[in-house]
């Protein structure tokens, strides 16, 4: 019985490494490719890799491929990196730089220990440093998501950071009782359910993950519209709209840091998914990148305007809605250019001129 498990949870680990290197592909092949597709990529490779060392057999391994068998216990220190740099530049835009592989530091730092056995380190310290890492970076990718109500980055994050700090513990176990308890490989099958759970949210929900206008057509939904289904009325989706607009040009709903859609949708008495379809169709823009813009817009004109020269950027950048200053700052400058002091430092400029 336990070996019918064992072959049938390798198959399993062999579609998701397979899944996740077409994935890659898919995602390489864009024309417009985002910046965050890269380090998606990256992520999905690290993750493929992880999973093919665990099809494979251990003893194989050690005498075929020893180095690739010793890197693979080392992997979990590139996740880390991967997703908060997929994150950083999906919700920033942010270009890939040369200096981002210095995120790969403490990866290389380990395996050269590992290889040349210069730190006789055990398992388990390993398991330590990984689990370090991976908490770092999931609390600098969550400080880059507080101001993003889109759940798609989130639910990614949590997901694999809980799974790959389960995987290295794994890991530690398994070399530590090697021989004398059961095979844990099962273990990686999360990592081949988040595979096929970042494919359903590509093709059900696009924006949710990768960015906008840049899901291969591969694996798009061909025939069915996104709300065919909805039951949306004409007259109740005007209604939306006209509510909508009111509440941002009029109450300026946009600057309260904690609104979400859910939030919003309430106060339209509408359901989020009604709001999401008026807001697609009719405003063509997803919630995110509509709350945004209003939010820019606002602080843009405070800039502008002499009367809110005492104020500082941040304190401008908070009233206008958002609740970090670097998050309000990268958007700005991506959007108009320059960075907001700049901006006002030309503004004074020209009326002084």
């Amino acid at each position: 019985m336990f070996v019918m498990v064992l072959q049938a949870n390798i198959f399993i680990l062999l579609f998701g490494a397979i899944q996740g290197f077409l994935l890659s592909l898919a995602l390489l092949r864009e024309r417009e490719r985002h910046p965050s597709h890269v380090y998606l990529t990256a992520f999905l490779f690290v993750v493929g890799l992880q999973l093919t060392s665990k099809v494979i057999t251990k003893v194989w391994l050690m005498d075929n491929v020893w180095p690739f068998y010793l890197l693979s216990y080392h992997l979990p220190f590139l996740v880390g990196p991967a997703i908060y740099l997929f994150i950083r530049a999906r919700i920033t835009g942010a270009a890939v730089s040369k200096f981002d592989v210095l995120h790969a530091l403490p990866f290389i730092a380990y395996c050269v220990f590992a290889f040349t056995q210069t730190w006789p380190a055990t398992d388990w310290v390993r398991a330590v440093f990984q689990i370090m890492s991976l908490i770092v970076y999931f609390q600098l990718s969550r400080k880059l998501l507080v101001n993003d109500p889109a759940k798609g980055l989130k639910q990614f994050l949590y997901y694999v950071i809980i799974a790959e700090v389960i995987l290295a513990i794994a890991l530690a176990v398994m070399v530590t009782f090697y021989g004398r308890i059961p095979d844990i490989r099962l273990t990686f099958v999360l990592l081949t359910v988040i595979i096929y759970w970042i494919t359903w949210k590509m093709m059900t929900d696009p924006g949710a993950l990768v960015a906008p206008k840049a899901v291969s057509r591969s694996m798009q939904v061909q025939t069915v519209p996104r709300y065919s289904h909805s039951g949306l009325k004409e007259e109740e989706a005007s209604r939306i709209e006209a509510g909508l607009r009111t509440l941002m040009s009029s109450q300026k709903a946009f600057t309260d840091s904690k609104l979400t859609i859910d939030k919003l949708a309430a106060l339209l008495n509408t359901t989020r998914h009604h709001l999401s379809q008026v807001l697609n169709e009719r405003i063509k823009r997803p919630y995110a990148d509509y709350i945004s813009d209003l939010r820019l817009e606002e602080a843009q004109q405070r800039l502008r305007d002499p009367k809110s020269a005492r104020y500082t950027i941040a304190a401008i950048a908070l009233d206008a809605g958002f609740s970090a200053v670097s998050t309000f700052n990268d958007a700005f400058k991506r959007k108009y250019g320059v960075t907001p002091s700049r901006f006002r430092d030309d503004i004074v400029k020209k009326m002084s001129a």
